[in-house]
């Protein structure tokens, strides 16, 4: 068994997007949350750990979207973006791009 612990550092960076109110969200690293609340403002979350070898999940979910959140006419949304997902001081587009949605 291999009892070597790995040093994880992850940046997120999210920006919310509303035209009506703030996105609540709940950043969830492997059935921990992180975070739960609203997002008002562009923001960076930091996760630091050092973890045995093993596959690890990362998600944000967007709680409170409703249907009259979107304006198909306006292009207004209710959404967060993930600008930027940094993992141990290396970035990559498809870190954000190849993410499951």
């Amino acid at each position: 068994m291999d009892t070597k612990l790995y040093h994880l550092r992850v940046k997120l960076h999210l920006t919310p997007r509303s035209n009506n109110g703030d996105p609540e969200i709940r950043i969830i690293f492997n059935d921990n949350i992180i975070f739960h609340g609203l997002l008002s403002e562009s923001r960076a979350f930091e996760i630091d750990n050092h973890l045995p070898d093993n596959d690890y999940q990362l998600s944000v979910e967007l709680l409170n979207k409703q249907d009259n959140d979107t304006d198909i006419i306006t292009g207004a949304d209710k959404a967060v973006i993930i600008d930027r997902i940094i993992f141990n001081d290396i970035e990559d587009n498809r870190f954000v791009w190849a993410g499951e949605y």
